[in-house]
C-alpha cells in the first residue's frame, strides 16, 4: 500500500511539472519537465493524455473571448 502511495505522489508531482510550463507557454523549459517526468515514473501515456487536456481546456478557453 505504501508503494502505491509512494508512485501516485511521484505521477502527481511529474506531471504537475509538465503542466506548468504548458500553462505558462514557456516551451524552452517543456523537454527538461517531460524528461525529468519520465524520469521520476510517469509513463509517455500519461504525459500524453495531460498535454491533450490542458489542451482542449486552453481551446475552450480561447473560444470565448
Amino acid at each position: 500500500m505504501k508503494t502505491i502511495r509512494i508512485r501516485a505522489v511521484a505521477i502527481t508531482v511529474g506531471l504537475i511539472t509538465v503542466a506548468a510550463p504548458f500553462a505558462g507557454n514557456q516551451t524552452a523549459e517543456m523537454a527538461f519537465h517531460m524528461n525529468l517526468a519520465l524520469d521520476n515514473g510517469v509513463k509517455a501515456s500519461e504525459i500524453s493524455e495531460t498535454i491533450t487536456h490542458l489542451g482542449g481546456q486552453f481551446l475552450a478557453g480561447q473560444a470565448r473571448h
